[in-house]
């Protein structure tokens, strides 16, 4: 019975996605409608590297009307066109196609 209670507690872990984090540089930004909140934006950021969602290296967050998404926004954008390294910290929470959602953005 021990043996059993291990295996399950192991095979529960095994669903559970862990939240990435990366520093480096900005691949992509792209901006689109948001899938899940009409009215909304969607900011996708490809960063040269994965994220615990999956291979891709996507991170996403909405941007409603008035957000820190926008500074966000800003800072990705200022990374991409000079160069310089962000740091991103995702939530460990992945939509339909393999994109972690944003916990926080740091410019370096």
């Amino acid at each position: 019975m021990r043996t059993v209670r291990i295996l399950l507690l192991f095979a529960l872990g095994l669903g559970i996605a862990h939240a990435s984090s990366f520093t480096g540089q900005v691949v992509t930004v792209r901006s689109a409608a948001s899938p899940t909140t009409s009215g909304n934006t969607r900011i996708s950021v490809q960063v040269a590297g994965t994220t615990s969602c999956s291979l891709n290296g996507w991170y996403s967050y909405d941007l409603p009307e008035a957000s820190v998404g926008k500074v966000w926004t800003a800072i990705l954008l200022a990374a991409l066109t000079s160069g310089r390294s962000v740091a991103i910290s995702g939530t460990g929470s992945c939509d339909p196609y393999g994109i972690e959602f944003v916990s926080y953005i740091d410019a370096k």
